[in-house]
């Protein structure tokens, strides 16, 4: 089972509840990420941000988006939830466009409690 991990900013309003379809999907891709460490739903792809960083992203939707990064944490791949871009709009990603931004986040696991990490452990992610 693979880690998920969220940056602690993580705002999961959009999502609505577990009866929204961004909601559902959202929970099916982070079971799938835990169980499977990877995960095809949403249509994965492989994003560059500001300074080519890079992310992942899966559609939650057909014009909203999930981004998340993959990390090393405690020797074991994990990823990181960072944030939902709705509407196609990733001109206001906070991470997209800022590459400082993935330097400097706090993350936190799924009962809101901070993990620590360095940020040299945040892997490139790479497309399978």
């Amino acid at each position: 089972m693979s880690g998920v991990f969220y940056y602690k900013e993580f705002n999961d309003h959009d999502l609505g509840d577990d009866e929204n379809p961004l909601g559902k999907k959202f929970n099916e891709i982070i079971k799938d990420l835990e169980e499977n460490k990877y995960t095809n739903l949403g249509g994965i792809k492989l994003i560059k941000g500001d300074g080519d960083v890079k992310y992942f992203r899966a559609k939650l939707s057909d014009s909203d988006s999930l981004l998340f990064t993959s990390i090393k944490h405690n020797d074991k791949d994990a990823f990181v939830i960072l944030e939902v871009i709705l509407n196609h709009d990733y001109q206001k990603s906070k991470f997209l466009t800022n590459k400082e931004k993935i330097k400097n986040i706090h993350i936190v696991n799924q009962s809101d409690k901070e993990i620590s990490y360095n940020a040299d452990e945040i892997d490139t992610p790479q497309d399978h």
